[in-house]
């Protein structure tokens, strides 16, 4: 509901509707499926699909895994809940410091501006910086569902086992949650001044600790 509302603010229906699809593409491009050595790099383990794709999707992945993903997997995050005008709302933590790893997404962001095929792009799919903010936040919501049906050993502070792996569900799917509707109001903001900013949602937070807060609802 709120993809589609931030969409309609823009005026354009289409969106999230890539102009052109590319063959192959990886489908789960996160950064531990990159081995890279003196020659270049080696992608692997690919989520093979016979179908044209959106390369945002990976782009979006890869992107995932630098500003969330690989520091929760590696240290955690801690979830608070307290109540605040009557409303239960939620803190995310996440226990890495996340200062090198949004200088480096950053870097990937000007990375991506300045490959040929992307700037080429750009005149064909206009919107693919909106797709790549909304994918970034629903591979964190996609994320979260997978955390329940891993049964790799987890421990994180008091939580291990499935108590952990309820925590990393939770965590990335508040984060998630706040990344989309980030990605909303930016939408809503720049529909009229152009590209939007995607920097500050990478950042979304003061040094580590980001904060994701919603409504419990019954």
């Amino acid at each position: 509901m709120a993809v589609a509302q931030g969409v309609a603010c823009l005026g354009q229906p289409d969106l999230l509707q890539p102009r052109f699809l590319c063959f192959p593409v990886h489908g789960d491009l996160n950064l531990g499926n990159i081995l890279v050595n003196t020659d270049g790099f080696t992608v692997i383990d690919p989520r093979g699909t016979l179908d044209y794709w959106d390369p945002i999707y990976d782009l979006g992945k890869s992107l995932f895994s630098l500003t969330v993903f690989d520091d929760v997997m590696e240290s955690g995050l801690e979830v608070t809940r307290r109540i605040r005008s009557g409303v239960p709302e939620f803190d995310v933590r996440l226990l890495e410091d996340r200062t090198v790893d949004v200088a480096l997404a950053m870097e990937f962001l000007t990375m991506l501006e300045d490959l040929p095929f992307l700037s080429r792009r750009h005149r064909y799919d206009p919107f693919w910086r909106e797709r790549l903010l909304l994918v970034h936040a629903v591979h964190c919501l996609a994320e979260a569902a997978c955390r329940i049906s891993d049964d790799s050993p987890r421990a994180f502070g008091p939580h291990a086992g499935i108590s952990a792996r309820r925590l990393l569900a939770k965590g990335l799917h508040l984060i998630g949650i706040r990344l989309l509707n980030a990605c909303v109001n930016q939408l809503e903001c720049t529909r009229k001044v152009g590209p939007p900013d995607i920097r500050p949602i990478i950042s979304w937070s003061d040094q580590h600790e980001p904060r994701s807060r919603t409504a419990e609802k019954a």
